[in-house]
């Protein structure tokens, strides 16, 4: 994909890393800008993202269900939404049990069942979709959940986002499932 098609919006709730991904995406010359707080903070447009992708964010949101429910505010009918989170029903969750990381992490208050995420989406507008926890050597670190749901509606506008649902398949380490 090239960098300067598109346009971003990132929203990052720490200070360092607001510095970090602004140099990032000015040295990658693409449009768009990085807001400093929360979705829910950002005040952006109904309906205007293809893609929203969360990558270690659930985990730390104040209120889950608030944030998908603005996620799906913010997407267009037919966006997708990426989530990658620590994945309870993990199979380093549960061999490491209470010395599992990401229970040592403060900030962190909510972690998820696959089914416990996938109901949670559902009930925020979006669409069932597919579920892949990553085995202990797997993408994108061991016991990550990564989940990829769709906003009911009319076909993506992005031709090139496709349906992601294989494209998850494929990057998922042979044998991890839901």
């Amino acid at each position: 994909l090239d960098p300067k098609r598109y346009g971003v919006v990132g929203v990052e709730a720490f200070p360092a890393d607001v510095v970090e991904a602004r140099r990032r995406l000015k040295q990658r010359g693409s449009p768009g800008a990085i807001l400093e707080g929360s979705v829910i903070d950002g005040h952006l447009t109904t309906e205007t993202f293809d893609l929203v992708a969360m990558f270690g964010s659930v985990a730390h949101c104040p209120s889950p269900r608030t944030t998908f429910m603005e996620v799906s505010r913010l997407l267009r009918p037919g966006g997708y939404v990426v989530i990658e989170t620590p994945g309870l029903s993990s199979l380093t969750a549960r061999i490491c049990g209470t010395r599992w990381p990401p229970l040592n992490d403060p900030a962190a208050g909510f972690f998820f069942t696959t089914s416990a995420l996938e109901r949670l989406a559902m009930t925020c507008g979006l669409t069932a979709g597919a579920v892949r926890l990553t085995l202990p050597i797997g993408w994108p670190s061991p016991g990550t959940l990564v989940y990829v749901a769709r906003k009911s509606g009319d076909p993506c506008r992005s031709p090139l986002l496709g349906d992601l649902t294989p494209k998850v398949t494929r990057i998922t380490p042979m044998g991890a499932t839901r």
